[in-house]
């Protein structure tokens, strides 16, 4: 889909990140939608983050969607990829690459996203 001379956001990102320290959590959203859940994950990232960047794009003949942005304290950087699976429904990978001494901040902002997104897609308040 993408020419040989320009990457997929996914791409770049994934080129931009390797090998860095990061913790993270896949999660099978289960009967959920693509499109719904990149709205709920606009949401959470607008609530957690800076300004972010993000694209739906196809890889391998599936929709992926990637968003990326950086913590609110800046000190971190936030990557989502979310893909719809038949039979499944979407399943998310949440990732944020910190310093190695901000590891514990860095699980603290993983559960408390991974919380929100989570609560919003089955509507819990």
């Amino acid at each position: 889909m993408f020419p040989k001379d320009r990457k997929s956001l996914a791409e770049r990102t994934a080129e931009e990140l390797f090998a860095k320290d990061h913790v993270g959590a896949v999660r099978h959203l289960e009967g959920a939608d693509l499109m719904s859940v990149i709205s709920v994950i606009r949401g959470v990232m607008k609530s957690f983050c800076q300004d972010f960047r993000d694209a739906v794009e196809e890889l391998r003949g599936r929709l992926v969607y990637t968003c990326v942005a950086d913590s609110r304290s800046g000190e971190m950087k936030v990557w989502v990829t979310a893909t719809q699976v038949e039979g499944v429904g979407v399943v998310m990978d949440v990732k944020l690459f910190h310093q190695t001494e901000a590891s514990a901040e860095a699980d603290e902002l993983l559960a408390d996203m991974m919380g929100e997104i989570e609560s919003r897609v089955y509507g819990h308040d």
